[in-house]
């Protein structure tokens, strides 16, 4: 995992950090070629802490963790994979909808990083100076929209 970031991790226990790393596996596992990271590698402890969203994360992780224990007895990050997920269906509504908006953070942290845009072949680079050309088109066909002309209120 990278930590290229100062980050105020105190605020995750070792269990919650553990079972958080076990959902990034889950989430989105490295390939088994290697050639694409998985959601661990791509600093998403880093995403949590500079969005300032350990506190939307921390008493989800140990409820996970304490319905881990009850139906395993051990530590979710402890669990092979398909105990953990058969685990993951059994959760409460609330831990469902932490799981989903988690993923969704997730995903929104691993296409912005650098090593999984060169994995897909798209270039980690800014937009300027070396920009994204767009095509030239017709621009006749704006016309209708010129001549509508205004109608919203200054």
């Amino acid at each position: 995992m990278k930590n290229d970031v100062n980050l105020d991790l105190d605020v995750l226990n070792d269990e919650q950090e553990r079972t958080l790393m076990a959902l990034l596996n889950l989430i989105i596992p490295p390939s088994e070629d290697g050639r694409m990271p998985g959601a661990v590698d791509v600093n998403f402890l880093t995403h949590l802490n500079k969005e300032g969203l350990f506190p939307c994360t921390n008493e989800e992780l140990l409820l996970i963790n304490k319905v881990s224990h009850e139906v395993y007895n051990h530590d979710f990050s402890e669990l092979v994979e398909l105990k953990q997920k058969q685990l993951i269906d059994k959760l409460p509504h609330k831990l469902s909808k932490f799981l989903t908006w988690l993923t969704s953070q997730v995903i929104y942290c691993y296409y912005q990083d650098d090593e999984v845009l060169r994995a897909i072949g798209l270039g980690a680079r800014p937009l300027f100076p070396e920009g994204h050309f767009l095509k030239e088109g017709d621009l006749a066909l704006l016309e209708p929209v010129y001549e509508r002309g205004k109608f919203y209120k200054d």
